[in-house]
């Protein structure tokens, strides 16, 4: 059976009623239960906007490993910059993540590092 990733508009949560903020809740936490992801819809963000992000991360992925691995972290645990593929894993899971992947967190929080932006990726 195949199914479909979960899509979620974010305007039943932040102009909906109760009980449509209880089901994008509902809805949300099963669609990460059960992919680990969802599409986010409602959202506001313009398409161009998104484009751009895209691509800066596609310029950014698809550097030689050696000049990505200048952004990997271990000190800080990977928890901003780059991880390479094969050095994440779930929680009580004994095979790595097929992933590679760029941290970053909210600007300016206190206790947490600081964001690490890649120079070779102006956009990034």
């Amino acid at each position: 059976m195949m199914r479909s990733i979960p899509r979620v508009n974010l305007q039943h949560f932040s102009a909906g009623r109760p009980e449509e903020q209880q089901a994008f809740v509902e809805h949300f936490g099963q669609g990460l239960m059960d992919f680990g992801f969802v599409s986010l819809t409602g959202h506001g963000i313009d398409r161009a906007v998104s484009r751009r992000a895209y691509d800066a991360a596609a310029a950014f992925f698809e550097l030689p490993d050696a000049l990505k691995s200048n952004y990997e972290f271990r000190q800080i645990g990977r928890q901003r910059g780059y991880t390479p593929m094969g050095k994440e894993r779930a929680k009580d899971y004994a095979l790595s993540d097929l992933k590679e992947f760029w941290h970053t967190g909210g600007e300016g929080m206190p206790n947490l590092p600081q964001n690490i932006w890649p120079t070779e990726v102006a956009a990034f």
